[in-house]
């Protein structure tokens, strides 16, 4: 039988972009947090929740699920090169 994998979203355009960094520099208290207690883990997945209903409410994007944004947010953090503590 042929199954055809599911369909991949396109990527994000830069204006997608531009709205995704402005809406976690607004939440970048909560999402970088490095606690992992109850409440922390609640607060943080309020504010994706957020972060992905403001992104949806703006014109002329294509509407996103929180696992895209979680998943953006990562590989941002991994590509900006190493640390102060790996430079030391």
């Amino acid at each position: 039988m042929d199954s055809k994998p599911p369909s991949r979203s396109g990527n994000l355009s830069s204006f997608e972009k531009d709205v995704i960094f402005a809406l976690i520099e607004s939440h970048k208290g909560v999402l970088e947090s490095k606690k992992t207690d109850a409440l922390s883990i609640v607060a943080k997945k309020q504010a994706w929740m957020e972060l992905a209903d403001q992104f949806n409410a703006v014109n002329g994007v294509t509407k996103e699920v929180i696992s895209s944004f979680v998943l953006l947010s990562t590989k941002l953090q991994n590509s900006r090169g190493p640390t102060q503590a790996g430079t030391r």
